[in-house]
């Protein structure tokens, strides 16, 4: 290496750490960044040897190393100021913090230790032991009590038809339902219910690639899933790039904007509207990104366009989502095509085929997004794309990050929905047109056929076919 590549790379170092303080930095990015620092002084004292104008870069360094220190003793600062308050009605002692028990229920439900909560609120973990004590709460049920043949029986149904879930994937689910248990034994079940598949799974593992925002709302990735588009049906999804919480996601008959919006509006009802959004150039996400220029501003990259390649989070999603619950659709469908059952000629055919398993995906959707926020990321030392939000709300309430103070204050977005903004929108290039098709029988036979064919209701082969089959013999017999 020759002293002007030396120089180069210090220099990109010096950008990198500057970048990073330039976006309300957690405590663990300071951290890292004085490391790095640290490295480079002491490879700048190496050079400096042989190269003694090398030595003019320890200005610099030491200077953003200053500025690291001065953000860090504000974080700590701010720690101390929000903390629980006093409770008054101590007359003798040391005061007590006042802790609510619903806080602390609320924390135990999402499994956090008690190192954790004491870290998030700002006291103890002595003083956390004690109120759970004085409350009455603890951990000594926290795993469901249940046999390895009932819990064999529960591992069989969640992975029936879709042999790629895996360990954390299956034990989310679990949780979902309100069954708690440890990863250990689902382990065992899988290997017992289906051994070749934890085989399979082993040999498809990939190396996951680094990722960093500061915060919880800071960014969030939405994009269009076009597998199903041979069959008129898209699904559309967001999810938080700090915790990998999946914010929306829903399947519709239409690609239009309007549907992205209506999906965006309810996700920020639930959790806040976020400092920026990435997503790609496509025209469905024209009304989110006039939303986010006139929410937050135009200048500062509220919403950032690009390559659907780059939305690294959410094309990563799509791939679980794929392997853990849309691909038995999609087989299924290709197999109805192939027997002759589905004709996509046939408008009564493709309507049916929306009448029956545009709901029963969307349950399936609900069911796979409410075992995702649960099951635990090995890359988070084991935390929950919920434990993950919650904690950083918590983490961040006192800093200045746009996304977190969105959820603490709770905007009011009725003044902003369904104007038309001035302002820069994404391209429509690459739009992907679906449109979703006319009712083939008159709104009194549809009530009659809404009566008589439930899409969500008992299936024979347990995949939706016979109600399919139906559907199609009673549009028929009505349009002939």
């Amino acid at each position: 290496m020759n002293l002007e590549e030396f120089l180069r790379n210090s220099q990109r170092v010096l950008r990198d750490v500057t970048r990073s303080l330039s976006t309300s930095p957690s405590v663990d990015t300071l951290n890292s960044s004085n490391i790095r620092l640290d490295a480079l002084c002491r490879n700048i004292n190496r050079m400096s040897a042989q190269f003694p104008e090398c030595s003019s870069l320890l200005n610099d360094v030491m200077e953003i190393q200053d500025i690291i220190g001065s953000m860090k003793r504000e974080q700590q600062e701010q720690n101390v100021t929000m903390r629980p308050s006093y409770d008054g009605s101590q007359r003798m002692g040391r005061p007590r913090f006042h802790i609510p028990k619903e806080q602390l229920e609320l924390l135990l439900e999402l499994r956090f230790t008690d190192a954790d909560i004491a870290y998030m609120i700002g006291v103890s973990i002595s003083v956390i032991k004690r109120r759970l004590r004085e409350y009455g709460l603890g951990r000594q049920n926290q795993y469901t009590t249940i046999s390895n043949e009932d819990l064999d029986t529960h591992v069989l149904r969640l992975t029936h038809g879709n042999p790629l879930l895996g360990q954390r994937n299956v034990q989310g689910l679990l949780s979902s339902e309100g069954l708690v248990v440890q990863r250990s034994r689902v382990a065992e079940s899988l290997t017992r219910v289906d051994g070749a598949a934890v085989a399979m799974r082993w040999s498809r593992t990939i190396q996951r690639r680094s990722y960093s925002v500061p915060g919880p709302n800071a960014l969030w990735h939405i994009d269009g899933n076009h597998k199903f588009i041979r069959w008129g049906m898209v699904i559309h999804g967001g999810i938080d790039g700090f915790s990998r919480l999946v914010v929306f996601l829903r399947m519709s008959t239409n690609n239009r904007a309007e549907t992205v919006m209506d999906c965006f509006t309810e996700a920020t009802a639930n959790y806040g509207i976020p400092s920026r959004v990435r997503c790609d150039h496509g025209g469905e996400n024209k009304d989110v990104a006039l939303f986010m220029n006139s929410h937050h501003g135009e200048s500062r990259g509220s919403c950032i366009t690009g390559k659907s390649v780059h939305n690294q989070r959410i094309e990563r999603f799509w791939r679980d989502l794929y392997t853990g619950c849309s691909f038995r659709f999609k087989d299924l469908f290709h197999k109805l095509e192939e027997e002759g059952v589905l004709d996509l000629n046939s408008g009564v055919h493709l309507w049916s085929l929306h009448y029956i398993f545009l709901p029963r995906i969307n349950r399936s959707l609900d069911q796979f997004v409410q075992g995702w926020n649960n099951h635990r990321l090995s890359s988070e030392r084991g935390k929950t794309p919920n434990q993950l939000f919650v904690q950083g709300v918590i983490q961040n309430r006192g800093s200045n990050q746009t996304g977190v103070s969105e959820i603490l204050h709770e905007p009011d977005m009725t003044e902003y929905y369904g104007v038309d903004w001035d302002g820069p929108v994404p391209q429509e290039d690459g739009e992907v047109e679906v449109s979703g098709l006319p009712c083939p029988v008159s709104n009194e036979r549809l009530l009659q056929l809404k009566r008589t064919i439930d899409p969500l209701g008992h299936s024979e082969d347990g995949f939706g076919v016979d109600l399919y089959r139906r559907t199609v013999d009673f549009c028929n017999e009505i349009v002939e």
